[in-house]
């Protein structure tokens, strides 16, 4: 019994720091960056962008003649999408992910596919009743996109980069869209990256059961926001970031990110960086090194 009310008691100073530091973080920012390498973007050989798109995700990947395109907002931020991929000269885009078909992933779809150069699309296969999903599904046949379903234990080489599937599982058909996101790693030379869309625990779990090791990440785009139903501390553990980006929008009604999931990124890592605070987040990366651009 005195050994039992010693771990509560331990538990819950625990906790006090924790939600101390997590305060701290929402008050106050993210503390100084560790240095990551050094460079500018023109140094770079590949170019990872966090792009703000509000409450939504949307990621760009620079890789020469090969970009890759991991998600595209909300219906209402396609204009700025638009705006940021015009303003990196963009064209053509070889490959574009879409981690699962919600408006604040694929709203913008369609105007990237009628806007550019699409060659292939790469989606978990999953039907959506939704306007979005519509829009999008008629921008592929239009505009003549390669349309691949992808699941767990696909993989895609495009140029030097390899892109990893991990989740969801083959055959896997869940009631809730959340479930089927793609949790994905982007690796260039000794750099990854890992991408989770909205996945909740459970894809996280059916990940580490059957990839383990292969998780290990450099830098993690969180899931879900931020949410609490997604980031266990198994799979942040596994994945072990250095760096973790939250795309989220300023002042949404859904609370993201959620403390606990702020709380529990605060106990392992110093750099967690937000678009609400942070706008649009790049990184450089040489085969053996990145760095958060300024």
């Amino acid at each position: 019994m005195i050994n039992k009310k010693k771990s509560i008691v331990t538990m819950i100073i625990m906790g006090i720091v924790i939600l101390i530091s997590s305060v701290a973080y929402m008050i106050f920012g993210p503390p100084e960056s560790i240095k990551l390498g050094e460079g500018e973007l023109s140094d770079a050989e590949v170019a990872i962008h966090i792009i703000d798109v509000g409450q939504g995700d949307a990621a760009f990947i620079e890789n020469g003649d090969h970009d890759i395109l991991i998600d595209a907002g909300p219906g209402d931020s396609a204009e700025k999408l638009l705006e940021y991929l015009d303003g990196l000269g963009v064209y053509e885009i070889d490959y574009a992910f879409f981690s699962h078909p919600h408006e604040d992933h694929i709203g913008g779809a369609d105007d990237v596919i009628s806007h550019y150069k699409v060659n292939n699309v790469i989606m978990p296969d999953y039907y959506e009743e939704t306007a979005c999903y519509r829009r999008l599904m008629q921008g592929i046949d239009y505009e003549g996109a390669e349309l691949v379903y992808a699941a767990a234990g696909d993989k895609f080489t495009i140029d030097d980069i390899t892109v990893e599937i991990f989740s969801p599982g083959p055959r896997y058909k869940p009631d809730n869209a959340n479930a089927i996101s793609f949790i994905m790693k982007v690796s260039y030379g000794e750099i990854d990256a890992m991408f989770t869309g909205d996945a909740e625990t459970g894809n996280e779990d059916f990940a580490l059961r059957n990839y383990g090791d292969a998780l290990d990440c450099e830098i993690l785009k969180v899931g879900h926001h931020g949410s609490s139903t997604s980031t266990s501390e198994d799979f942040l553990y596994a994945v072990s970031p250095e760096v973790a980006v939250i795309s989220v929008g300023e002042d949404n009604s859904y609370g993201h990110p959620h403390i606990e999931t702020l709380s529990l990124l605060n106990s392992y890592m110093d750099n967690i960086y937000r678009t609400d605070r942070h706008g649009d987040i790049v990184f450089g990366m040489t085969k053996d090194k990145y760095w958060i651009v300024e």
